[in-house]
């Protein structure tokens, strides 16, 4: 058996296949070195390392073949390094081909998309802001989800009418001096004033954000929960019993007095009571009764 030194070749911590054996230590360092000085692997940024590792051999053994130098040739140099450097130059290469390509065809790509984008004309779509009618029906709609009385809903109606305007629109803003100017301190489909500090923190106590549905739940929870109520507890107890017992016209009143404390009372009432007959009054027809109440839900007010 004789020694002999083995050059192992790695790929990042992979062993690659190699048989290249030298008599000579300096000359398997020499040629380790020269692979170790190869680029890295440009797909996987991973670099060859070699080694040479010692190991005994049968040189009688015809599979067995140690290179040798004689002057300034190897013996036998006929497949090993020089092939494996001739396959790692032919895998660079041809990573390299095949990213050039996959750039060149990206540019095209982006180069006939920005062609399209100035043939074709921009068309800007404008959010379109909903009708008076379509708040009004959001709102009604909303109403008919709780287990408010007819009489109750119709005159919390008309109050909305009159404190926005007879838009519905929960981001309705006060007029202070002419009509439009938003320069008011109230907002929303209340009005809300003083209360809307209050109407602020129970949206961030409860996670919710400014609408229709958290404006009408805030108002009803000051008016159904009196020992928190920021009406005071006699106040919201009076509105509570009206809105259970009263009329339209009683009910647009004292909603108006205790809850919005706001003017124009007749307004309210008149409209309270044409939201009434239109949208909630039962009327009789041929074959019967006819509720023109389609919500028969009863759910929880909030």
């Amino acid at each position: 058996m004789t020694t002999v030194f083995l050059l192992m070749i790695y790929l990042g911590r992979a062993q690659q296949e190699s048989s290249m054996m030298f008599a000579d230590i300096n000359r398997c360092k020499y040629f380790a070195a020269r692979v170790m000085k190869q680029p890295a692997n440009p797909q996987t940024k991973q670099r060859y390392t070699a080694i040479c590792r010692p190991v005994e051999v049968d040189l009688s053994n015809p599979k067995v073949r140690v290179y040798r130098w004689k002057g300034k040739n190897m013996e036998g140099m006929t497949g090993g390094l020089s092939s494996l450097l001739s396959r790692a130059k032919s895998f660079i290469q041809d990573a390299v081909q095949q990213q050039r390509d996959v750039t060149k065809e990206k540019r095209a790509q982006t180069r006939q998309e920005r062609k399209q984008e100035l043939q074709e004309p921009q068309i800007k779509k404008e959010k379109v802001k909903p009708t008076d009618k379509d708040n009004f029906n959001t709102v009604i709609g909303m109403l008919n989800e709780t287990n408010l009385r007819p009489e109750a809903k119709a005159g919390i109606l008309g109050s909305i009418d009159v404190e926005t305007g007879g838009t519905y629109d929960y981001t309705q803003k006060e007029d202070l001096e002419k009509k439009g100017d938003g320069l008011g301190p109230g907002y929303g489909l209340f009005m809300f004033d003083f209360m809307q500090p209050y109407y602020n923190k129970y949206l961030e106590d409860n996670n919710l954000t400014d609408s229709p549905r958290s404006q009408i739940d805030f108002t009803l929870k000051q008016i159904y929960e009196p020992k928190t109520s920021i009406l005071g507890t006699p106040k919201a107890m009076e509105l509570k019993k009206v809105l259970e017992t009263g009329g339209v016209s009683e009910i647009a009143k004292s909603f108006n007095d205790i809850f919005e404390k706001g003017k124009f009372t007749d307004r309210r009432i008149s409209s309270a009571q044409k939201i009434f007959e239109k949208n909630f009054k039962v009327k009789k027809q041929m074959g019967g009764m006819v509720d023109r109440d389609p919500y028969k839900r009863q759910p929880r007010f909030i």
